[in-house]
């Protein structure tokens, strides 16, 4: 064995042992401990050298055979070796030169003493041995394993079958091996490891059998699809094998060895009194019935499963449940509910079912179980409550089954019909997931009772015509609803026509607020006198929405309908219009707002020119600016010709200036008003005077 391995071992070993925990601390010393250790034939070993403490200690590993702790404390010490090479073979300090096999009492250490720990271990016996086929043909690479009071290791064999765990420790043992393709394990067997020697074991798998039948029920014979059939062993309970029926009830489990078998079945779907039993139709394992399995043959095993009726145990409520043509349903959840759920039953694989309620008034609901759904590809059952002769979808609808005295109420038998599904993935436009509600309607827009939705919160649907509202939460934040498939309104929504059985897939994406889907918009003339009309625009979300309006001038607030007179102040001005849409019809206020900007044209103005000649070349001009009723501001500018000869300020529509220095003779004068804000400019008549 190489040095490296056997480092390994000397670490597995001190590992298992739980040893290489760090000693308490010592103050520190002048004594000397030295380990020697060799194997059986004297040759330096790989070991782990052991100091303790009290009852404490830790362990220092050698590859070499030797190891010498230095600097120890004076004190009262126990010093051992221990090598994975010897499985574990502990060797103890006694002061002899074989050591002791058993711990002995502490040795003092003081004044730099040093201790010679040198010890030849012993050649323990050995175990080995072949794995052949019952044939006699050997088998490489299969594992072999033994366990010790509970702690395992394991080899394989070589290419001729061959293995060997090398020297062991005396006592007892279990051993066993794997399996192979087409033959089985070894059974455990326990066995005795003496002090000395060559024990050989040789191990022998044998041809595998198996085990195949087909289950029926008892009740009407039909095939039993979906059970799980286990195999133990009849002796000693050890699990054997798994095998589920198809859909003709046949089951097969191979790689079983020779020896006797119990079956064990579960059945997902039989029902709350029975969902697991034994072969035979037995209750417990120890009376199942045995079957015998031959190496290298098939026992076969049919079985006709019999069913307990519900109602022959304990109960108040009972019946049946099946489909339109009377066949009966397995795996369908019976719920009784006062306002507060008793504890469900499921019906069998014969449709029956039973309950044991306490006295009061009780309403009956039947519905595809989780497990049945899962099962199944098409969509589930539509959920029914009991109304004798009727058919009843709500809780209002169903008949109210009184419980007096503990006397049972029988026969509640309930008719389900297939659903048709819609497997609407309702996400966020980020994609994030979305828990989905549904409000149903008519094409008419009536709301409906909320649809029963499956395992996947999808909606379930009767045969008809439908439009849907879709709701939902992402983070905790209840989101705007939307109708299906991308609709503001349900005018708009797209009509959902279904026959039962129908499953049809598709998304829907609901936003966390109101958003625009077309800006509002004004009608009207931009101009002082006429009237604006703004609209709503169009949201993601009409139904339950409503609309506020306002105009503003500036920040001045001067309108708060959607229509809106333009007035002398707006000329010239932009107006924002605002719609905010706001919704709470959803269990959340929502609120946004979008606004329209309009451009008010200016008013036109009148610009009156008069002039006086006075001495010394002086022109006086007196300037009247009106407009629709304002006080006009601004400036004029005064002309000869094209020379201009003054800049005037307006004020409230008024101005006068004296012009100096004028040519003398006769001239011709004309003002321009240069507009302002709200007006537009204008030009006066031409006035004419003769200057002196």
């Amino acid at each position: 064995m190489s040095r490296a391995l056997r480092l390994v071992f000397v670490l597995l070993a001190a590992l298992i042992g739980g040893l290489l925990v760090a000693p308490p601390a010592q103050a520190a010393g002048t004594n000397t401990v030295s380990f020697h250790v060799t194997d059986p034939d004297g040759a330096p070993m790989a070991f782990t050298a052991l100091i303790y403490v009290g009852g404490n200690g830790g362990g220092n590993s050698s590859e070499t055979g030797d190891y010498t702790k230095t600097g120890i404390a004076d004190g009262d010490y126990t010093f051992a070796v221990q090598s994975a090479v010897m499985d574990g073979y502990r060797l103890w300090y006694d002061g002899t030169a074989t050591g002791s096999t058993t711990q002995p009492a502490p040795t003092h250490l003081a004044g730099g003493q040093t201790i010679d720990f040198t010890v030849q271990f012993p050649r323990l016996a050995t175990l080995s041995g072949t794995v052949t086929t019952s044939d006699g043909d050997p088998v490489p690479n299969v594992g072999v394993g033994i366990n010790r009071a509970g702690m395992s290791k394991s080899v394989q064999t070589d290419s001729s079958g061959r293995y060997d765990f090398g020297f062991m420790n005396s006592g007892a043992v279990k051993i066993y091996t794997g399996a192979v393709s087409g033959w089985v394990g070894a059974p455990t067997e326990i066995i005795t490891i003496p002090a000395s020697g060559a024990l050989t074991k040789n191990l022998t798998l044998t041809r595998a059998g198996s085990i195949e039948g087909t289950l029926v029920n008892d009740a009407d014979s039909a095939p039993v699809a979906g059970i799980e059939v286990t195999a133990w062993t009849k002796t000693t309970a050890t699990y054997a094998g798994t095998a589920h029926t198809d859909a003709a009830g046949h089951f097969r489990i191979e790689g079983l060895g020779a020896t006797d078998f119990v079956l064990r079945y579960h059945d997902s779907f039989g029902g709350s009194v029975r969902p697991m039993w034994w072969s035979g139709n037995q209750e417990t394992y120890t009376g199942a019935t045995a079957i015998a399995v031959a190496g290298g043959a098939t026992t076969t095993h049919n079985e006709r499963l019999i069913y307990p009726d519900p109602a022959d145990y304990s109960h108040t409520l009972s019946g049946t449940v099946s489909d339109g043509a009377g066949a009966k349903l397995a795996g369908i959840t019976i719920t009784a509910t006062n306002g507060t759920d008793a504890p469900a039953a499921t019906t069998d694989r014969n449709g029956r079912w039973a309950l044991s309620v306490a006295d009061g008034s009780w309403r009956v609901r039947a519905e595809a179980s989780a497990a049945l759904q899962s099962a199944g590809a098409t969509p589930p059952w539509y959920p029914q409550y009991y109304a004798a002769g009727a058919t009843a979808d709500t809780s209002a609808d169903a008949d109210q089954l009184s419980v007096s005295g503990g006397a049972a109420i029988d026969n509640l038998d309930l008719s389900l019909a297939r659903s048709a599904r819609l497997r609407i993935d309702v996400t966020t436009p980020a994609g994030d997931t979305v828990t989905p509600g549904w409000r149903l309607h008519t094409t008419g827009g009536t709301e409906l009772p909320a649809p029963p939705t499956d395992v996947n919160g999808y909606p379930l649907l009767r045969p008809g015509s439908y439009k849907l509202l879709a709701t939902g939460q992402a983070g905790g934040e209840v989101l705007l609803p939307r109708w299906y498939v991308a609709a503001a309104s349900v005018d708009a929504a797209t009509t959902v026509t279904v026959a039962a059985g129908d499953d049809p897939a598709s998304a829907v994406s609901l936003a966390s607020g109101l958003t625009l889907v077309t800006a509002p918009s004004t009608t009207g003339s931009a101009r002082v006198g006429s009237v604006l009309s703004g609209n709503s625009g169009a949201w993601n979300l009409q139904t339950g929405t409503n609309y506020a309006f306002s105009w503003k001038r500036g920040s001045a607030a001067v309108g708060s309908a959607a229509a809106y007179k333009v007035v002398p102040a707006d000329a010239g001005a932009v107006l924002t219009y605002a719609v905010t849409a706001s919704n709470s019809a959803f269990g959340k206020s929502f609120s946004t707002t979008a606004t329209k900007k309009v451009s008010i044209a200016k008013l036109a103005s009148k610009t009156s020119l008069k002039a006086k000649a006075l001495a010394g070349k002086k022109v006086r001009f007196t300037i009247t600016v009106s407009g629709s009723g304002l006080a006009p501001q601004g400036t004029v500018t005064i002309r000869r010709g094209s020379v201009v000869v003054a800049k005037v300020k307006v004020v409230n529509g008024k101005a006068t200036v004296t012009v100096k220095r004028q040519p003398r003779g006769s001239k011709t004068y004309r003002g321009t008003f240069n507009g302002s804000t709200q007006l537009l400019t204008s030009l006066s008549g031409k006035v004419r005077l003769r200057v002196r």
